[in-house]
């Protein structure tokens, strides 16, 4: 027997259910820490590609502070997108329903 539900609405009914049960300081507090997180990852492997990218040290050091420059204004753009998505959403108790045209 096939149900006909969307595994994919499921996800993301799952996804929304967990988010509307955690107080607006538990998103926030996960905002900061998803924001380091994401920042430390990407300069790491970015920071890889150019130490392998270029042989002379100056260029290297220059390279680097550009890109973490560059870095931390993404960082910062990306943040203030998501903390918008967030207040939008209003995450009260059962606002993950109207997400999903529930």
């Amino acid at each position: 027997m096939t149900l006909g539900l969307d595994e994919t609405k499921i996800g993301e009914s799952f996804m929304w259910y967990c988010l509307s049960q955690l107080s607006s300081e538990n998103i926030e507090d996960c905002m900061y820490s998803y924001r380091e997180d994401f920042r430390d990852y990407v300069l790491d492997k970015l920071e890889g590609e150019i130490v392998n990218t270029y042989d002379d040290k100056v260029m290297v050091q220059h390279k680097s502070q550009e890109l973490k420059r560059d870095l931390d204004m993404t960082v910062d753009r990306v943040s203030i997108n998501i903390g918008n998505i967030v207040k939008r959403l209003g995450l009260s108790k059962d606002d993950w329903k109207k997400s999903l045209g529930l």
